[in-house]
């Protein structure tokens, strides 16, 4: 039996909260745990575009930065991907290149 958590969360910087898996940090769902008082995910352009957000913030910190053997910028456009379309997000063209051009190296040539 595994000693982690079946869900944790993630909390944004206005304490709203998104469920993740413990083990892979990605998102359960596009539902967000809103805190009505500090709650500034309307303004953030809602949930779709935060959960996206989240998705390339995940990437890169927990895959990217942490397994870099395994996971370059490439592999982490496709996890995310994978996980934008489990949980039916639009990227809406954006890549982890656009999220995080300071961290990643040139985006490839096509």
């Amino acid at each position: 039996m595994s000693s982690l958590p079946a869900t944790q969360v993630a909390i944004l910087p206005w304490n709203c909260r998104i469920a993740v898996d413990p083990s892979t940090h990605w998102p359960l769902h596009k539902t967000i745990d809103h805190n009505d008082e500090t709650c500034r995910c309307k303004a953030k352009g809602g949930v779709d575009k935060i959960i996206r957000r989240y998705l390339f913030i995940c990437a890169v910190n927990y895959y990217y930065l942490e397994f870099l053997e395994e996971f370059n910028a490439l592999a982490c456009m496709v996890r995310v991907k994978e996980q934008a379309d489990k949980l039916d997000i639009d990227l809406d063209g954006v890549d982890v290149w656009d999220v995080h051009p300071d961290v990643l190296p040139a985006r490839p040539e096509e």
